[in-house]
């Protein structure tokens, strides 16, 4: 059995299931967990996965997280809708995203 984490480029032209997007609904989780930070007082980096709540996301996540630790290594989410923000809440939403793969 080869290492997934031993990858090719070639292997990634042939197979784009290292690619996510984010499904239906995300952008309204990502707008409520924003909203609850907000609510708080909160930016970056001051709080983590329990104050930015992503009830279904989390299991997108989750299984990003999985690819990461022990799988390829790295997972390139799509349809973040950057263009919904400005430059502080973006910063927020990313470090929300972050918050539920690990620890900074």
């Amino acid at each position: 059995m080869s290492d997934p984490a031993a990858w090719l480029g070639s292997d990634l032209a042939r197979s784009p299931d290292w690619v996510k997007a984010l499904p239906a609904g995300a952008v309204g989780e990502l707008d409520a967990a924003l909203a609850v930070v907000r609510r708080r007082g909160l930016r970056w980096p001051q709080f983590g996965r329990d104050d930015f709540p992503l009830p279904t996301l989390s299991a997108t996540l989750g299984a990003a997280l999985d690819e990461l630790e022990h799988g390829r290594g790295f997972v390139l989410l799509r349809r973040i809708p950057v263009e919904r923000y400005g430059p502080e809440d973006l910063k927020d939403v990313y470090w929300g995203l972050g918050s539920h793969l690990g620890h900074a």
